[in-house]
Parts: structure tokens; C-alpha cells; sequence
């Protein structure tokens, strides 16, 4: 992760990602897919971080990203 400006971003690397309730209670700061995003606007303070593609959870989809 790394700070920029006053927020951080977390980023997953390869074939890595964040499951979809953490994009949504974080913020996304990347494209968010159904269920995975590849960047979060927070450092998790519970201990998870990205999981490999193969094991997310596909029982839960993202809402699209708002249109500003």
C-alpha cells in the first residue's frame, strides 16, 4: 500500500484481488469487476489482504461503479 495525499491505496499485484466487500467498504480505486477489484482506497485493518483469483468468493457480485 502507499500513501497518497491523505489516503492510502492498496494495490494487488498479478493475478491477486480484492474480493468485492472489500471494494465496496473500502471504495475501489481502480475498475471494479463482479467480483473483484485490483485497488482499494484504504489500508484493511483486519488482517486480509488480496486473495488469488482463483479463490474468490463468486457467491456475492460489486454494484457497477456510479456514473459521476
Amino acid at each position: 500500500c502507499s500513501l497518497i495525499g491523505a489516503e492510502y491505496h492498496c494495490w494487488c499485484e498479478g493475478q491477486y484481488f480484492w474480493p468485492c466487500e472489500k471494494c465496496t467498504l473500502y471504495g475501489p480505486c481502480d475498475d471494479v469487476t463482479n467480483t473483484s477489484c485490483g485497488c482499494i482506497n484504504a489500508l484493511p485493518n483486519d488482517g486480509h489482504f488480496c486473495q488469488p483469483a482463483n479463490e474468490l468468493t463468486y457467491n456475492s457480485t460489486c454494484p457497477p461503479n456510479p456514473v459521476p
